[in-house]
Order: structure tokens, then C-alpha cells, then sequence
């Protein structure tokens, strides 16, 4: 048994699964098994898992159970009997709510906590374990002495016990126990106080409750008690202060409640004592570092009085002042508590106003352009100067120096303002001196029509004013701007040897001048290079030629000639324009001076070679017909492969629409001109572009069609007639909404044999194809057999059956036939009615209908529907023998009968009182007739054997007496 390890005794409670799990580690591979007895007499089997040896046990009952194990291995025995290890497993019980006694108040105010005790008699060394819910999912904590959290509603809490000899509670078996809230004391509602610094404050409860007692402290933690009352009065306070109260009733307390005592100090107000005032004028006085939410208020007495102001009174304005006054101010908190040192008086100190500036001259006149300098006359050094460009406000100038303004490049009349300001910034009375600048306007400078010449040596250059102004005087001078040479609107120089600079201005009847000068140069050569000009030009036949000279120079004259010397020139200047050229030529230009004979000594060239135009293209169709909002196409007839053809909207200029001998062009939303023109190889364009006028028309209607309306039978031929509200539609029909082949193009269209439903469509179209904007669809519809009726009995009786059917969709009528499927006749209820009722029956007679639904044609007939059934049979199974008849031949109850309606056989016989049979039927519709082989058979009483199958397999047998009279 040492060899192995296991616990020898296990506790486990009620319902658990128990694991023995032996172990060994003397023997190696160790093989365990367990027995019910130390003999080994009993082996257990249930349970154990052979590979690991171990037992698990389920189910068990409370109580003590034993068990034994051996060990061994492929080197050692199994343990001998009598020497295997004991286990012994213990199952207890779980305990229940019953051995748990909890005591503690269970009643309780809101906001207090509860000691509850939990105790049992019958479990041995209880431990107790609280929970806050049955399920015990929410473990409190381990304790026989429970204090609960602070409760505020009634709560349940559950505890369960677990000991020596009891397992702990299962969920749901915990013991409970509830506390009760009872309703929570409500809170006081108290009132704060705001005072001055100083004061005492009142707070008070509001709305007491005379049976609740309300108790002041002056702390959270309610280390003093201030008052035991529905209100408390502070001694005087310089801060801030919280107290706090509760109420009690019954044992039972409220929160906590604070009450706010605000204090409110407000610093006196700091200003000037003394601050100045100009006399005649309204003074601002100012508080220095106001406080933000601090009101300043302003009164002319010391106590009492109404004050100045309804502003924040930062500042305060006084009104026009002319002597000194004194006023007060007061700080007020919003709280209305006023500083502590009260009104503050503060002195306007009136300080008189320097007189008005005076100028040397107040009015001045200057040109266009100029500078004006205005002085201050017999200035007071004790004051300042300040100028403005307003009477009032206005923008302040910077002086020229203290006593002067100058003004540079004046250009309208304006007039500037001055004033004297003192030491105390005081301003003068009266307002600001005005000084006025006159500006007279200034002519233009002028133009001079050739300022740049070049002449030759020993040569004058003449210069003249372009567009003079005969009102303006021209004044020239020379190169130092102030030496005048001439006036007048030319001027020619004197022969010169050297470069010169001259300028000209304008002076009108004021004696302006215009505010620049023009300068003009004359520059002396005794020779001029020959000009440079750009590459020879290739143009086309009959197109404009622009020449140029490459950086001409200014003042040198440039001729342009079309022999290499010699000749007339046929154009002057740096860039001239010949227009229409038909020909090959060579241009020469030469330079020149303006005055005297300095010329190139030789001509440039330019090559110009003209190349032909291609004759205008004709179009394949000058007059282009489509529809609105399509495109159109034009060409070209007998297109040049070796030209290009471009097409414009316009007659010249303008960018290409379309490059080609046929080209797409649009969507046309109106009338448009096109033109085009052919170009060459060379690039050269047709002289004229030809013109193609494409016209928009307007789409016609789709057409109608008829014709279509009436369905036929399969193999049918329709005639299909289409018509447009367009005059002169032309139609066409097709198989597809859209694309494909006309399959004819007349108005009146025959169909091909149709076996099954189809569709056609038509188009109109008018001249220049444009065709109607959606293809006509014109379905036709084939006739196909019509549903067969769905027949059903609605009524029937002894004698007589109703049929009824639901209407046909497209059903002309119907036919009916009883009996067989080949002679058919209207319903009872009409062609088109929907029942019919057969009549004449017998009762529990079985009649066939056979219902068509009849169509347009014989093709559209409905297949026949065939419906069964019989009339009531109100007797039943019952057979009727009358028990007199009396066959004399007078046609009334001549003929015994079997009556019944529902007979299938028959068998019917009848004895006479010696029992001899004298008639015998096995047709209901044979009945005796009296005789018995043509003998009349006495009058008498007769006994008749009757059995018949019924219809529904029913035997019936009868026997009776029937009396025969005559």
C-alpha cells in the first residue's frame, strides 16, 4: 500500500463528481485497480479508465463510502490481499436555508447601513458567505457580521453556510433577509445670503417642517454645532463662508445641505485728483485700472443726489466747462456694495485755450503739379501746430517743420486746415484756420511726330509738334532744359557736326507748363549700313506681302525698290504691306538719313515666290436636307485626291469645322450656311470657299397604321395601312424597332400568312430623309384556343341539375351537350349565359354536361370540359311494394310495381296462399299484371319476396301480403 499516493480521505459534497486519482512513485508504469473490499473479492470496473487508473464516481448519496487500489507492474506483483490502500470519500450534505438564522434590524432609515448576524445550530464550524443575488453570482464577502453598504432602497441580501458537515448552500437555497428603506428624508432647501464685507447673513430654512429638526454646523464633518433651529444669523464677515445643515426625524437624517454666504468687498475707486479741462469744453475724467463688473458712478455733491452717468462710468464726460468743478465718484459691486471709503472727489481744473494759428497767407496759387508752402505767422513757441485735410477729424499731415506745411505735386484746388494746441491739449476756440492752394491746370506735354532723326553731317533736322493746340505757346530748348531757343509748334536745328538733345513744352494763357518735357535727339551720320531684312517668303497667288527690316533704326528712312539700283521706290518705311501679289519678285530696300544724302551704299533683297490656288471646289449638293437635331452630310463632287478640303460656317476666316471631301456635320438645330475651300500641296487655299446651304426640317409625326385591330386565325394575311399628319409622308415597314431592311415601302402593307403573334413596325419619312423620330408599332395577334370552362354543380334536386361555369376572357358564347359529346345546343340561360340546368331526371340519376367556350373563329374554340354528377335521391335506400292493386283493365293501379330510386338489382317475387310462385321480376320496370301464364289469378291476399342491391351496394329483403281485387 505505500507504494501508492492518494488522499486516504476525501470530503465532497452532495451531487459533486468525485475523481481518485492514484499515483506511484516507487513503480514505474504503474497498472492500478480498484476493488470494493481489502480481499480483492470485489472488483470495480465502472468507472475506471484503465490507462490512468483513475475512479470517477457520480451520484453519489450522502454518507461515507470506502474504496481500495492496488498497484503493479510488468516487474511487480499486485498488491496482496488485505494490504491495499484505503480511501475513504465523505458525502455531505449542502446545506439549506434552514441552517441559517440571521438576525439584525431589518427596518431601516434611507442612507444608513444595517448589522446583520448570521448563525447556525446544526453545521459545525460555520463559515458565511453573503451575496447580492440568489444565484450567488455576486460575492459580498466572508463574515458572520454583515454591515451593509449605505442603503437609500430596500435590498436583499443572501448568505449560505458551509461546514464540518455541510457543504455550502446550492444557488437558490441561500438564506435571504430584506431590509426595508423606509422613504428617505428629504433634504432641507435652504437659502444662501449675499452681504457686504462687514455684514451678518441670515440663512434660513425654507418652508421648515415643525415636526423635523434642522441643525447647523459650520463643517462637512460636523465638528461644531453652530445652532439647533430653522435659521442662523453669522456674526460680521469679511470672506467668503459655506455652513451646512440637516434635518432629523425619528432617528432618520438628510443629507448634508449647503448654504453659500457670498461676500462683497469693492475696492475704492483710483483716479487724478485734479485733471484739466480747456475751458468752453467738455472734459473726460477717467478712472485709472477700473475693475471689470465694478460700476462707477458720478455726482457733482459729496453725499446723496443723483448720479451723472448710467454707464460702467470708466470714464465720465463733464459738458462744457469754464470754470474749475469739482465731482465725485463711487465704486458699486454687483452686489450694490460701494467701496469702503465712499465718494472720491475729483477737480476739473479749467485751462485756457490758445488762440486760433494765423498764416502768412491763407490763399495761394500754383500750377498743376506744383509744391505750395503755407507758414504760420508770429508763431507761440508755448504751443504746437497741427494740420489737417478737415475742418473736423480728418487726417493729420506731417509739418515741413513746426511752424510750415509743405505740399509737393498739388493736382486739384484744396484746401487744409491748422490749429493751436497748448500744453494741455488744449485746442483752440473758434475752430481750425483754413489755407487754401488755387491749381491752376497744366497742359499735356507734346508730341513731336519724328523725335528721333538721323541726318548727315553739316545737315539740320527739322522737328515738328504733331496735332499743335493753337491756344498753347511751344517753347524749345537745348540740352540744359533752361536755355530757349525758339517758340513755335516746329523748330530746325542748326547744321550740325554732332549728336544733340532739344526738348519742347507747352505753356498755356496761365502760364503753365506742361508738368514733363519731350525730349527729341538728333544723331549725325556721314554713313548708314545696309539694312538687314528677314528670309526670302513663298505666298500664295493673289495673297497680301508684309516686308520688314530686321531692329530698324530709329530716325533712318527706309525705301524699298524692286530693282537692285537705280529706280522709283514703291513703298517707305521699316514694315510695308503689298496686297493682291500674282507674281514672282525680287523687293531691294536701302537706309537713308532724314536730312541730306546719306544712303546704304548697297540694297538688301528678299525673295518672294508665289505659288497657284487650286480653282473653288463645287459641292456634290449644294442644298442639304435633314432632319432637326441630326447630322448632315456634305461633299465635295469629283474631290482631288492631291487637295484638301476644309469646311467653315463662315465665308472667310474662321477655324475648320470639318477637314475632308465628305464630312458629318451638326446636330443641325437650324438653318446653317457652310462653305469650303480646297488647299494645295503648296497650302495655298481656293480663292472663293463655295457655299452648301443645309436646311433643318422637322422630323414628321410617327404614322398610325389600322388594320391590325381584328385577330385572326393562325395562317391569316393582315392588310396594314399606315397614315401621317405630315402632307407627303413616304412609309416604310421593318421587322425591328430599329436598323434593319425595309420590307416594304408603300403605305399599304400585306402581311405573309401569320401562325403566331408578331409585331411590324413603320416609319414616315418626308424628302431629304428625314424620318420620323420612332418606328410605329403595330402588333398583331394571332387567335389561340380559348381556356376550357372550369364547370361546377350549384344546385340540384330530385328531378333536376344545375351547371355553372366562370366566363371565358374573349368567349363569344357557349355550347352545351348532355349526355354525349356530339350534339350541342345553347345553355338554358342563353348563347352567352354561364349555367345551364338539365330537368326531367329521375331522383339519384347521374347526368354528363359537356360545356365549350366558342370564340371569334372556330380556331379559337375552347377544348370541352365534361362534368358528372346525379340529382338527390330524397328517399334513400327505400323500397316501396303497394299491398292492394287491382288490375280490371281500368288503367289506374293496374300493375303491382317495386318502387325505389336507388335500386340497382332486383329480385321480386310473388306466392299465392298454397305457396305456389305465380310471377317473378328481375326488372324494376316489370310488374305482375294479376295473371300467372296468361290466367287471371283470383282475387285474394298474395305473399311477395322482395330483395334489391342499391345503388351503393345496400341489400335490402322485404316480405309482405299484397290484396288483389278486380
Amino acid at each position: 500500500a505505500a507504494d501508492i499516493n492518494i488522499d486516504s480521505v476525501q470530503n465532497v459534497c452532495l451531487g459533486d463528481t468525485v475523481r481518485l486519482v492514484p499515483t506511484s512513485t516507487t513503480i514505474t508504469n504503474p497498472v492500478f485497480l480498484w476493488y470494493a473490499d481489502q480481499q480483492k473479492t470485489t472488483p470495480i470496473t465502472n468507472g475506471v479508465n484503465p490507462a490512468t487508473g483513475v475512479l470517477t464516481l457520480t451520484n453519489l448519496s450522502t454518507g461515507t463510502y470506502t474504496y481500495y487500489v492496488s498497484v503493479s507492474s510488468n516487474g511487480n506483483c499486485a498488491n496482496l490481499a488485505g494490504d491495499l490502500k484505503q480511501v475513504t470519500v465523505n458525502v455531505g450534505r449542502k446545506a439549506t436555508a434552514a441552517d441559517i438564522q440571521v438576525t439584525g434590524n431589518t427596518t431601516t432609515c434611507a442612507n444608513t447601513t444595517v448589522t446583520l448576524t448570521a448563525s447556525s445550530t446544526t453545521v459545525t464550524n460555520p463559515v458565511f458567505r453573503w451575496y447580492r443575488d440568489a444565484a450567488l453570482t455576486q460575492f459580498i464577502r466572508s463574515t458572520s457580521t454583515f454591515v451593509t453598504d449605505t442603503l437609500t432602497t430596500t435590498t436583499t441580501y443572501y448568505v449560505t453556510v458551509q461546514g464540518v458537515n455541510a457543504c455550502e448552500n446550492a444557488p437558490g437555497a441561500a438564506q435571504s433577509v430584506t431590509v426595508t428603506v423606509t422613504s428617505a428624508l428629504p433634504a432641507p432647501t435652504v437659502s444662501g445670503a449675499a452681504i457686504c464685507a462687514g455684514q451678518t447673513a441670515l440663512v434660513q430654512v425654507t418652508n421648515p417642517d415643525a415636526t423635523v429638526t434642522y441643525t447647523w454646523y459650520n463643517n462637512q464633518t460636523r465638528s461644531v454645532l453652530l445652532a439647533t433651529a430653522d435659521s442662523f444669523r453669522t456674526g460680521p464677515l469679511t470672506a467668503d463662508t459655506t455652513l451646512y445643515v440637516q434635518a432629523s426625524k425619528a432617528g432618520c437624517i438628510s443629507q448634508l445641505v449647503p448654504a453659500v454666504i457670498t461676500v462683497n468687498s469693492v475696492a475704492s475707486p483710483v483716479v487724478d485728483a485734479n485733471q484739466p479741462v480747456c475751458a468752453g469744453s467738455s472734459g473726460t475724467l477717467v478712472i485709472k485700472a477700473p475693475v471689470n463688473g465694478v460700476v462707477y458712478r458720478w455726482y457733482n455733491v459729496p453725499t446723496g443726489g443723483t448720479a451723472l452717468n448710467t454707464d460702467a462710468g470708466t470714464s465720465f464726460i463733464t459738458g462744457p466747462l469754464n470754470t474749475s468743478t469739482i465731482f465725485y465718484v463711487e465704486a458699486t459691486g454687483t452686489s450694490g456694495c460701494t467701496g469702503a471709503s465712499g465718494r472720491v472727489p475729483v477737480t476739473a481744473v479749467i485751462t485756457p485755450a490758445p488762440g486760433a494759428p494765423t498764416l502768412v497767407t491763407n490763399n495761394q496759387t500754383i500750377c498743376a503739379g506744383g509744391s505750395v508752402t503755407f507758414t504760420i505767422a508770429n508763431p507761440d513757441p508755448s504751443v504746437t501746430y497741427h494740420w489737417f485735410t478737415a475742418a473736423v477729424n480728418g487726417t493729420e499731415l506731417t509739418p515741413t517743420t513746426p511752424t510750415t506745411l509743405t505740399v509737393n505735386n498739388v493736382i486739384a484746388t484744396t484746401t487744409y486746415y491748422v490749429s493751436a494746441v497748448n500744453a494741455a491739449g488744449c485746442s483752440n476756440a473758434g475752430g481750425r484756420t483754413t489755407a487754401t492752394v488755387n491749381v491752376n491746370p497744366a497742359p499735356t506735354a507734346p508730341v513731336v511726330t519724328i523725335p528721333n532723326q538721323v541726318v548727315c553731317l553739316n545737315n539740320s533736322a527739322t522737328f515738328q509738334v504733331s496735332n499743335p493746340d493753337p491756344a498753347l505757346t511751344y517753347v524749345w530748348y537745348g540740352a540744359t532744359n533752361n536755355d530757349s531757343l525758339t517758340t513755335g509748334t516746329s523748330f530746325t536745328t542748326p547744321v550740325l557736326t554732332a549728336n544733340m538733345n532739344y526738348y519742347v513744352v507747352a505753356k498755356n494763357n496761365t502760364g503753365c507748363s506742361s508738368q514733363s518735357n519731350t525730349a527729341v535727339t538728333v544723331t549725325v551720320t556721314n554713313s548708314i549700313a545696309t539694312p538687314t531684312v528677314g528670309a526670302n517668303q513663298t505666298l500664295c497667288l493673289g495673297q497680301t506681302l508684309t516686308l520688314n527690316v530686321i531692329n530698324p533704326v530709329a530716325g533712318i528712312v527706309y525705301h524699298w525698290y524692286t530693282t537692285a539700283t537705280g529706280g522709283t521706290p514703291v513703298a517707305t518705311g521699316a514694315t510695308v504691306t503689298f496686297n493682291g501679289v500674282i507674281a514672282n519678285t525680287a523687293y531691294y530696300v536701302d537706309a537713308s538719313a532724314t536730312a541730306g544724302n546719306c544712303t546704304s551704299s548697297t540694297r538688301a533683297m528678299i525673295s518672294v515666290t508665289v505659288n497657284s490656288i487650286p480653282a473653288a471646289p463645287a459641292a456634290a449638293n449644294p442644298g442639304v436636307t435633314t432632319c432637326l437635331n441630326t447630322t448632315a452630310t456634305l461633299a465635295v463632287l469629283n474631290a482631288d485626291p492631291t487637295l484638301t478640303y476644309n469646311w467653315y460656317t463662315v465665308q472667310s476666316g474662321g477655324t475648320p469645322v470639318a477637314t475632308g471631301a465628305s464630312v458629318n456635320v451638326g446636330p443641325i438645330t437650324t438653318n446653317t450656311n457652310y462653305y469650303v475651300e480646297d488647299v494645295n500641296a503648296s497650302g495655298c487655299p481656293s480663292a472663293q470657299r463655295t457655299l452648301v446651304t443645309v436646311t433643318a426640317s422637322t422630323a414628321p409625326a410617327a404614322p398610325q397604321v389600322s388594320g391590325n385591330g381584328q385577330s385572326q386565325c393562325p395562317g391569316s394575311s393582315y392588310i396594314l395601312t399606315a397614315t401621317s399628319t405630315t402632307p407627303g409622308a413616304s412609309f416604310a415597314w421593318y421587322t425591328t424597332a430599329t436598323g434593319g431592311t425595309p420590307i416594304s415601302q408603300t403605305s399599304i402593307f400585306t402581311t405573309p400568312a401569320i401562325s403566331q403573334n408578331t409585331t411590324y413596325y413603320v416609319e414616315a419619312s418626308i424628302n431629304g430623309g428625314c424620318v420620323s423620330a420612332t418606328r410605329t408599332a403595330v402588333p398583331i395577334t394571332v387567335l389561340a384556343p380559348l381556356p376550357a370552362p372550369v364547370v361546377t354543380v350549384t344546385n340540384k334536386t330530385a328531378t333536376s341539375i344545375t351547371f355553372t361555369w366562370t366566363a371565358i376572357p374573349g368567349a363569344t358564347g357557349y355550347v352545351v351537350s348532355v349526355g354525349d359529346s356530339t350534339h350541342f345546343v345553347a345553355p338554358s340561360t342563353g348563347a352567352t349565359g354561364t349555367s345551364h340546368t338539365v330537368t326531367n331526371l329521375q331522383p339519384n340519376q347521374n347526368v354528363t354536361i359537356y360545356v365549350r367556350a366558342i370564340g371569334v373563329g372556330t380556331c379559337q374554340n375552347s377544348p370541352i370540359t365534361a362534368v358528372t354528377d346525379k340529382t338527390t335521391n330524397p328517399n334513400g335506400n327505400n323500397c316501396y311494394v303497394p299491398n292492394l292493386f287491382s288490375p280490371n283493365g281500368d288503367g289506374i293501379n293496374d300493375i303491382e310495381y317495386v318502387y325505389g330510386t336507388a335500386i340497382a338489382q332486383l329480385e321480386f317475387r310473388i306466392y299465392n296462399h298454397w305457396g305456389q310462385l305465380v310471377f317473378e321480376s328481375k326488372d324494376q320496370r316489370q310488374g305482375w299484371d294479376g295473371t300467372m301464364n296468361g290466367v287471371k289469378q283470383p282475387v285474394g291476399v298474395y305473399v311477395y319476396i322482395l330483395k334489391a342491391t342499391m345503388q351503393d351496394g345496400t341489400v335490402v329483403t322485404k316480405k309482405g301480403n299484397v290484396t288483389l281485387m278486380r
